[in-house]
Parts: C-alpha cells; structure tokens; sequence
C-alpha cells in the first residue's frame, strides 16, 4: 500500500513538473515573438498632430511616415507595448528634451502581424492625441476588405453574394473569393440601419474591383446629418515575393 502511494506521488510530482516546463517554454516563446506591424490614420490629422509619427519601444526611438490614403510601411518590433509620442521644446528649466505620450497601443504577444488604426482626437481643452485600435492581419489576403465603423449606425455591406454587418464600436472583415491573380468587378451595395425608421435604407451603391494585389480599409463616419454617412478609404497593397 505505501509503495502505491508512493508511486502515484511521483507521478503526481512529474505531472506538476513537466506543465510548469511547458508553460514556462510556451511564455518563452510568446516573449520571442517578433511583430510586424503596419500603421494608419482613419481621419485626418488635426489638433496639431501630423506625419511622421514618432515612435518609442523599449529603447528604441523612430519615426513612421502615415500616408493620406494608405497603410504605412511595415515595421519590426520585439515588444508589443509602446507608445506614440511628440517632443517638447527645450526650455531654461530642461536640459534634455523631453517626450509627451500621445498614445499607448499594446499588441498581444500571440499577434505576430498587427495594422495600428490611429484616429486624431482633441479634447475640451484643445489637447490632442490618438485613440489606438489593434487589428490582427494574419488572414487579410489580396481582394479582402476591412470594414471600421465610427459612426453611431449599424452598417450592412453587401459585395456579390456575400454580406459583412459591422455594428458601431466594431470592425469586420470581408474575405474575398480567390481571385487566381485576376481582378473581379462585383456590385457592392452600403447600407445603414435607420434607428426611427427601424429598417435598413440605402447608402452608397456602385460596383468595385476586386484586385489580388491590393487590400482596402473602409471607415465609416457620421456625416453632418442624421442618418448620412462618410467613408474614408485605405489602400493596403500586397507585397510582392520576389
């Protein structure tokens, strides 16, 4: 009887030893992660706030230039956690510059490829700084749409057969069929959840080309009316192999 027991606390102790060594190699491993990183602004730059942004992770310092239209270069970053920054002028009380934090984004450490959604915001006081939305990339394929939704309305958009609803607050991707490296002109159809009306109603409709070498990253804004809507397009392209 005491030889049983005895067994079954050694078992009971490899267990515990061998989970313990997997979660410390599995957090090892999520530490190593290298992020690749994209950046874009979704309105335009007001309060001050303007192209390039400056960047600071862990000890390093660079700058990102944020096109009017498009998604920024990539970039390589070791460590998700960093922060948008601006300098201040040096004054007689500081004998080094500076940096004041205009945002903060923190990537998960399993999101190995991440666009940064930057939207310029000014507070009651005339203070500017961003608002950060982490979107994870590792299925946005040539042909795909992201769909963003600032605005206070539900919104349905149908391309083709296929239908993406995008709730206020929230995004949501549409995966395009496979193109075999040929661009495809489909009808595409907007439409925004009336909130007195309560049904849908219409808001854009035209056709769009669907293009194996190019992503596009929609948001959606409150116009100056009730129930009236703004877009604002990003261009992703995707990157060639060479």
């Amino acid at each position: 009887m005491l030889n049983i027991k005895r067994i079954i606390i050694g078992v009971s102790l490899i267990f515990i030893v061998t989970t313990f060594k997997a979660v410390g190699q599995t957090r090892e491993r999520l530490n190593k992660t290298t992020h690749t990183v994209w950046f874009a602004c979704i309105t335009e730059l007001k309060g001050g706030l303007s192209s390039p942004i400056s960047i600071v992770s862990d000890k390093r310092k660079f700058q990102v230039e944020l096109p009017n239209f498009q998604v920024s270069e990539s970039v390589k970053l070791k460590s998700g956690n960093f922060r948008i920054t601006r300098s201040l002028p040096k004054t007689f009380e500081l004998e080094e510059i500076k940096r004041l934090t205009l945002c903060k984004v923190k990537i998960p450490a399993n999101m190995s490829r991440a666009l940064v959604l930057l939207q310029p915001i000014v507070d009651s006081k005339g203070r500017s700084s961003y608002t950060a939305k982490v979107q994870r990339m590792s299925n946005f394929k040539g042909g795909d749409r992201l769909y963003v939704n600032l605005s206070d309305y539900e919104m349905k958009v149908s391309i083709g057969a296929k239908t993406v609803r995008v709730a206020p607050s929230r995004s949501a991707m549409y995966g395009a069929p496979d193109l075999h490296n040929e661009s495809k002109s489909v009808p595409i159809m907007h439409e925004l959840f009336h909130p007195k009306k309560k049904k849908w109603i219409k808001a854009f409709a035209s056709t769009t080309v669907l293009r194996p070498k190019r992503r596009r990253i929609c948001v959606f804004r409150n116009g100056r009316r009730m129930a009236k809507i703004k877009k604002h397009y990003l261009l992703f392209t995707v990157a060639v192999k060479k």
